[in-house]
């Protein structure tokens, strides 16, 4: 068998410190890849959480076509501002196989008769329950 001679001082040293440095090139740089890539995970989870939250709020989901034209409000809490926003979306604006809209139901909606009658006047065409 052939002697060998133990590592010296030096020698441990120098391999410490390549290990050491070899180590910190490998490890930040993945924490902090790690550390982005969470809080990006964070930021788009809220962002997907609210639109479902908001969809789940919503009149109607933009994916169900319209039975019978008729647009029911599920929660009856339309207010005269949502109303007035909705004039583009009867006036041909909405998304390709929705079909058109003749009736708009409030379900109970507290909306002023003045921002029923402003929207008549905008859509003509679209009866409005309340």
């Amino acid at each position: 068998m052939a002697d060998h001679d133990p590592p010296s001082d030096r020698e441990s040293a120098r391999t410490f410190r390549w290990s050491l440095r070899t180590l910190l090139l490998v490890v930040v740089p993945l924490c902090i890849a790690l550390a982005y890539g969470a809080g990006e995970f964070r930021r788009v989870s809220r962002a997907v959480a609210a639109r479902n939250l908001m969809m789940s709020k919503a009149a109607m989901s933009p994916r169900a076509p319209l039975a019978d034209g008729v647009l029911r409000f599920r929660s009856g809490a339309v207010a005269d501002a949502d109303l007035a926003a909705f004039v583009p979306a009867f006036n041909g604006g909405l998304p390709d196989g929705l079909g058109t809209i003749r009736v708009l139901d409030l379900n109970g909606s507290p909306v002023s008769e003045e921002a029923i009658g402003r929207f008549r006047v905008a859509v003509p065409e679209c009866e409005v329950r309340r």
